[in-house]
């Protein structure tokens, strides 16, 4: 799994300076974080699904398109560039091949974020 994250070490950021109170953090519930400058966003997460104790013992889950849009019209999301889920568990991945595709925003995880996003017909580009 190395290989995977050995081409970002090459990549080089160019030094930005952003001003005092340009970066803003808004918590979009659950365990989702939107980082922007505005220029640049990033979601961490991007699960808006909340499926019930029993809905996840029988394996019954799936992601909750209503709860999606609802919360992404509530955040008057207007750009997302990247979304990374912290880890490939369902109440942190789920929901974020969705988010990406009505977003654009490229979704960056571990291999078994990629699958997720397979499994839900996300565009090998923006994985």
């Amino acid at each position: 799994m190395r290989d995977d994250y050995e081409q970002f070490a090459a990549l080089e950021l160019s030094a930005s300076v952003v001003e005092r109170g340009d970066v803003t953090v808004q918590y979009m519930g659950n365990t989702n974080l939107l980082i922007s400058d505005g220029r640049s966003a990033i979601m961490l997460d991007a699960w808006f699904s909340r499926p019930t104790a029993m809905q996840v013992l029988a394996g019954e889950i799936e992601p909750d398109m209503q709860a999606i849009s609802h919360a992404l019209q509530r955040s008057e999301l207007r750009q997302l560039d990247v979304i990374i889920p912290v880890h490939s568990h369902f109440d942190h991945a789920m929901d974020a091949p969705e988010v990406a595709k009505r977003t654009g925003a490229v979704l960056l995880g571990s291999e078994s974020t990629a699958n997720i996003a397979r499994g839900w017909g996300l565009d090998e580009a923006q994985i």
